[in-house]
C-alpha cells in the first residue's frame, strides 16, 4: 500500500484526452497486449477493421494496487473499459488529498500549458522557477507537435467528417459508445458535428467530494 505520507506531500495530475481522438489512436498505435504492451498485439489490432476494434470484448487493465485489489473487470467493448480508467482515475481523491485533473486539449500548447501550470502553483501556493519548455523527447525529436494534430483531430475540426463518410461513421461509433454520464466528468459529450470545433475550456474542480465515484 501507498503510505498517506507520500501522496500527501505529492500532486498526482490525471489528464484525459477526447474519445473521439482516443480511440482513433489507439486503434492506430494500441496500447495493449499480454501480459503487456507489445510490437505483434499492436499490429494486429491496426489491422483490424475500426467498427471490429471497437466493438469486441476488451479487458480492463486499471489495477487498483492502492486498495489492495488486482482485479480485472471484462468489458463489452473498447469505450466501456475508457470509462472504467475514467473512473478509476477520478478515485485518486479517495487516497491521495491532491489530485489535479485536466483536458489534454486544454494544455495542448506551450502558452496554454504555461498557464495551466500558474494557475496550479496559485491553488497550492507553489512558488515557480524558471520555466523551460520542452521541446525534444528522450533527445529523439520534437516532443509534441501541437498544431499537426489539431489539424488531424476530429474534435478541432469537424470538417473532417463532412466528405469523409468513412472517417464519420468512425466518429459517430465512438458517440454510440462512450458512457455520457462518465465522460460528463471529465468534460466531455458527443460531438456535435454543426459547430467547427467542439473544445472549450474545462477547468475541474479538485474538491474531492465532487469527484468520488463508484466503481
Amino acid at each position: 500500500p501507498i503510505l498517506p505520507f507520500v501522496v500527501n506531500r505529492n500532486y498526482p495530475l490525471s489528464i484525459h484526452r477526447n474519445p473521439y481522438d482516443w480511440a482513433l489512436g489507439m486503434h492506430r498505435n494500441c496500447y495493449c497486449g499480454e501480459p503487456g504492451p507489445n510490437k505483434k498485439d499492436t499490429e494486429a489490432m491496426a489491422a483490424l477493421s475500426f467498427e471490429k476494434f471497437m466493438t469486441q470484448p476488451w479487458m480492463d487493465n486499471s489495477h487498483k494496487y492502492w486498495t489492495g485489489s488486482h482485479h480485472r473487470i471484462p468489458c463489452k467493448h473498447l469505450m466501456e473499459c475508457r470509462a472504467l480508467k475514467h473512473l478509476n482515475f477520478l478515485n485518486m481523491t479517495r487516497w491521495a488529498r491532491f489530485v489535479e485533473f485536466v483536458r489534454h486539449e486544454d494544455v495542448m500548447l506551450p502558452q496554454m500549458s504555461l498557464e495551466w501550470v500558474k494557475g496550479f502553483a496559485m491553488r497550492y501556493h507553489l512558488s515557480l522557477g524558471l520555466l523551460d519548455m520542452v521541446d525534444t523527447y528522450k533527445g529523439a525529436g520534437p516532443a509534441f507537435n501541437a498544431e499537426d494534430t489539431m489539424k488531424r483531430s476530429v474534435w478541432f475540426n469537424a470538417s473532417l467528417t463532412a466528405d469523409d463518410h468513412d472517417m464519420r461513421a468512425k466518429a459517430e461509433l465512438v458517440s454510440k459508445q462512450m458512457d455520457l454520464a462518465v465522460e460528463s466528468l471529465v468534460g466531455y459529450s458527443p460531438r456535435d458535428w454543426t459547430l467547427p470545433t467542439q473544445n472549450e475550456p474545462f477547468y475541474d474542480s479538485v474538491q474531492s467530494s465532487s469527484r468520488e465515484v463508484s466503481l
